[in-house]
């Protein structure tokens, strides 16, 4: 636009993209310069990263580069790193194929008309072609509307496209042609995060915070600064000056002495340039940017390894404290209980009613005590260790008050890792069935071969034979104690077999978990290991393809 302007006037200072002190700050690193750290995103002291074109390149948005950081191996953080400050995300959008995009995004609370947010004057000047006969698109865009994101893309005039999120609308701006990306103009940080992830550079209009680690310039702009410091502002520019000089330059070319005093004073020949560095240099600030986060990772993995010698002696001394736990559980709660459903709950004369719930009664007793505690703090030490040595790379608080006074387990990710649930399943499909099947053969044994013969028999020779009531009497009564008697025997013998089975599941248990806990530290600790060398491998392959 500039050059248009300078065929009508003669003092038009022409503007470079290196040289003077205004484009200084557009000169070196994409990451910041010692003048102004435009791109906010400084390089470590030890190697000076270069991603953008050189100076001999032009910044029109078509440059084309190979990046830096090859694709084999962005796709690979993904199944490494754990997703820090959106990293995936970013990952996503460097491996995508689709069009350039820069998101200007307000920061604070912003008033839903375009009239008042602080982004809005912004595009109303960048965007405009003063000079064009036809401005009915320039007009239109002028009278949008902002209840939803706006992307604007360059080409035909094409009005609103609306989706479920934004609108989408074609413009031929000859700064978007120029620049060839596509603008995301966002309602408000907040409301707009979907929209402002499929952004590779964001351009934050006003004072808060963004979207951390993602490649960003914070703008401020004086037209709506309230006189309060914006200690991280990068670029300032006027969008009041701005928009006024645009439209100065509509209503007649005469003003051009005019337009060039506003829009110098304005800045925006500043921000002009820095979108185009960024449609130049996009995937590499983008790739660049997952490498510093992978990198920081890398070095929190660094002092993890340090504190994985701390929580091996940890888990061991928790180890030792939970068997010790166990074992006592064992003696008091289970044992307690046994001798409660074999005297109180389920005793041989309760047999003669309860015959058909011997199942269900001992399947109740053993749920409620059958290392209860033990189960529940067993999960605890699992999900510590899992917790300890997954992709997280934050280290476990430490205890303050034991292990136990925890709520139910109601879900294991991994069922194999309740061995205290799956002994008691297997009580109840193999003891617990036996112990039934056996009790029931025995009673009906001693009820139908003792008792209910020596019962009948006599009763029968009472009224068949007119044998002495007293002599068949004593026969009968001589029957049911013994039939009795044997019952009591049979049933104590059934259950002190069966207190003992179970004592030894419960010990077998007890040892399988103990070996669990241990198996499963040495198994995360060596996956950590493994995994922390694979992430070191990779950032240092990036880092040999950034300083290539």
């Amino acid at each position: 636009m500039l050059r248009q302007i300078g065929r009508h006037s003669v003092g038009l200072r022409r503007y470079t993209t290196a040289g003077s002190r205004d484009s200084r700050v557009l000169t070196g690193s994409v990451y910041g310069t010692q003048e102004i750290n435009l791109f906010n995103r400084p390089t470590s002291p030890e190697v000076e990263v270069k991603l953008e074109p050189s100076e001999t390149a032009k910044v029109n948005g078509k440059v084309a580069m190979e990046p830096r950081i090859p694709n084999k191996l962005i796709r690979q953080v993904r199944q490494l790193f754990p997703d820090r400050d959106s990293l995936h995300a970013r990952v996503s959008l460097a491996d995508s194929v689709g069009r350039t995009r820069i998101g200007i995004v307000p920061l604070g609370p912003q008033d839903m008309t375009v009239k008042k947010r602080k982004d809005a004057n912004i595009l109303n000047a960048l965007l405009a072609d003063p000079l064009a006969s036809d401005q009915k698109w320039y007009d239109a865009f002028l009278a949008r509307i902002a209840s939803k994101d706006i992307v604007l893309s360059p080409g035909k005039y094409t009005g609103h496209g609306t989706q479920n999120s934004r609108w989408d609308m074609s413009l031929p701006s000859p700064f978007l042609k120029e620049v060839d990306v596509d603008i995301l103009e966002a309602t408000s940080f907040s409301d707009s995060l979907d929209n402002i992830r499929d952004c590779h550079w964001i351009i934050y209009v006003g004072e808060g915070e963004g979207l951390k680690a993602w490649p960003s310039v914070n703008l401020r702009d004086l037209a709506e600064d309230d006189f309060v410091a914006i200690v991280n502002a990068t670029l300032t520019v006027d969008s009041a000056e701005a928009f006024e000089a645009v439209s100065l330059l509509r209503e007649s070319p005469s003003n051009s002495p005019r337009y060039l005093e506003l829009w110098q004073k304005s800045n925006f020949e500043q921000l002009s340039r820095a979108m185009k560095r960024m449609s130049a240099n996009h995937d590499r600030a983008l790739r660049y940017s997952i490498y510093q986060t992978c990198r920081d990772l890398c070095a929190s993995d660094l002092s993890k390894e340090s504190l994985m010698k701390g929580e091996a002696d940890t888990i061991k001394t928790l180890r030792s404290e939970w068997a010790r736990n166990a074992h006592r559980e064992l003696q008091t709660v289970l044992k307690q209980q046994l001798l409660k459903w074999r005297h109180s709950e389920l005793p041989w004369y309760k047999l003669y009613w309860r015959i058909d719930d011997v199942d269900g009664i001992t399947r109740d007793s053993l749920e409620y005590a059958f290392l209860p505690a033990s189960r529940q703090s067993m999960c605890y030490l699992l999900g510590r260790i899992d917790g300890f040595a997954c992709t997280t790379p934050n280290a476990p608080e430490p205890l303050s008050d034991g292990i136990y006074g925890l709520n139910p387990v109601e879900h294991w990710d991994n069922p194999s890792d309740d061995v205290i649930g799956e002994t008691l399943e297997e009580l109840d499909e193999t003891l617990v069935s036996e112990l039934h099947s056996r009790a029931y053969h025995e009673f009906l044994k001693i009820v139908l071969g003792i008792q209910l013969p020596t019962v009948v028999i006599p009763a029968l020779g009472v009224y068949l034979y007119d044998l002495s009531l007293y002599n068949m009497g004593s026969i009968a009564a001589f029957g049911v104690v013994w039939g009795c008697f044997k019952l009591q025997k049979t049933w104590d013998a059934l259950c002190s077999d069966f207190s003992v089975a179970v004592f030894e599941k419960a010990r077998a248990s007890i040892n399988s978990c103990e070996q669990l806990i241990w198996s499963r530290w040495e198994g995360k600790a060596i996956e950590e290991k493994e995994r922390v060398d694979d992430r070191k491998k990779l950032v240092a392959e990036m880092e040999e393809a950034i300083t290539k």
